[in-house]
């Protein structure tokens, strides 16, 4: 039989067809029961959604067959990546409250003006110990001799400022520590944010690039993108 007669035989008897599988994306929607039961379908191919990730267990997702957990491992690590960065672009400043520089200054209008000083209040005990270790001292009430001659912000010599509370315990000191020194604290602290937020991109990006080389050409490559959507460079 000639090679043309063999060819139209074969396509007649349908030997000559590939079927392809029945592509289902997984995401949040569907429940383990329901994901193992498709993974059981020869003629499903399982693929996941990055942006309505459906995350599974170790105990779930190993149950997989290798085509479906390939493809599972392939979209959590995208999913993972994504969340680090979009955590990076939430990075703040806390406040220490075991720093002698930081503090709680909600209640600074309540403090006496000194030009040239950073007024705040301190919890008494761990808090306003580590203040005093630290270039603070207490802001103290003029004397009633003082208030009549006048004087100056800084050199009254009357009883601590404090805050007393219904027990008549104290619950909270005034302090106050040069300006310079505390907005050189503020810089500090800026500056370790933003090596900190520069150090969770290089991971992410990092990351991504491993991923891209452990997948196929034909499936393309990932392109890490900031806080913003933009590709990171």
């Amino acid at each position: 039989m000639a090679a043309a007669g063999i060819e139209a035989k074969v396509k007649e008897n349908g030997a000559g067809k590939v079927e392809q599988p029945q592509i289902v994306v997984v995401d949040v929607d569907r429940s383990d029961s329901e994901i193992l039961q498709l993974n059981l379908d020869k003629k499903v191919q399982l693929t996941w959604s990055t942006g309505l990730f459906r995350k599974l267990d170790e105990a779930v997702w190993k149950m997989l067959s290798p085509d479906n957990m390939k493809e599972y491992l392939k979209a959590e690590a995208v999913f993972d990546m994504e969340q680090k960065a979009i955590a990076s672009t939430r990075v703040k400043v806390l406040t220490d409250p075991f720093d002698p520089i930081e503090g709680d200054s909600n209640f600074r209008l309540k403090i006496r003006a000194r030009r040239g000083w950073h007024p705040c209040w301190k919890s008494p005990g761990m808090e306003f110990e580590a203040a005093m270790s630290g270039p603070y001292k207490q802001v103290r009430k003029p004397t009633k001799e003082q208030i009549e001659k006048g004087f100056e912000p800084g050199y009254e010599s009357g009883e601590v400022l404090k805050i007393i509370d219904g027990k008549g315990d104290v619950e909270l000191i005034a302090v106050e520590c040069p300006e310079e020194l505390f907005e050189q604290h503020k810089e500090y602290i800026s500056q370790k944010s933003v090596r900190r937020f520069q150090k969770i991109t290089e991971d992410y990006a990092s990351g991504i690039e491993d991923i891209n080389r452990g997948m196929k050409r034909k499936d393309g490559r990932i392109v890490p993108l900031d806080g913003d959507g933009k590709p990171l460079v």
